[in-house]
């Protein structure tokens, strides 16, 4: 798309935000709504700038020229500065700006697309969570963006006390009595002795 700002029906002054683009059809709209667009139409042909306006598929407030069009808009007596202020917030294209949001809001989903917006980490925290055992990584990056990592949860320390009771709890619902005391008197006897037995078949 060309990124054109010879514009008839644009403000002259700094009140819309700057990067802003405008449909053309939404200008002719608003300015027929004002009964502006006939005399606006005439004065672009006398201004000379009827093949910008017919080459150009929207029109972009970054370009140099910009504010000198739209002065001459407003200084040649065409529409005061209001008028041209309502006629550019009804024609302002939004598109563009859904768009960047969208890849935004899909680069920072990864570690890679975080730096390329925010710059490199600066700071790195740890919040932990004891009653639900998890931790969850905070980071600050150069332009003072937050981000909060997903919380991961943490592998509890190995209790050998609390191991032994549910196992014995396993055990009694799915062995006899005695079979669970014999196999509750193994798993004692393997915990207080280091003799290793090994087995060589000669054959």
């Amino acid at each position: 798309m060309k990124r054109l700002a010879i514009v008839a029906v644009a403000l002259c002054t700094a009140v819309h935000i700057y990067g802003a683009q405008f449909s053309k059809l939404g200008i002719i709209t608003a300015a027929k709504s004002m009964q502006k667009w006939e005399t606006l139409k005439a004065w672009i042909e006398q201004a000379g700038y009827s093949d910008e306006w017919q080459a150009a598929s929207f029109f972009s407030d970054t370009y140099p020229a910009f504010p000198v069009v739209t002065n001459a808009v407003v200084t040649s007596g065409l529409a005061t500065v209001e008028e041209v202020q309502a006629i550019l917030a009804a024609s302002e294209d939004k598109a563009p700006d859904a768009l960047l949001t969208a890849k935004y809001m899909r680069d920072i989903e990864t570690d890679s697309g975080r730096r390329n917006w925010h710059g490199k980490i600066v700071m790195q925290t740890l919040a932990t969570n004891d009653t639900e055992m998890t931790i969850m990584r905070i980071d600050t990056f150069e332009d003072g963006f937050v981000w909060t990592n997903r919380p991961y949860k943490v592998k509890p320390p190995y209790d050998p006390e609390e191991a032994e009771r549910r196992q014995q709890a396993w055990d009694a619902a799915h062995y006899p009595p005695q079979l669970a005391a014999i196999l509750k008197a193994r798993r004692e006897a393997a915990a207080t002795t280091n003799e290793i037995t090994i087995i060589i078949d000669g054959n």
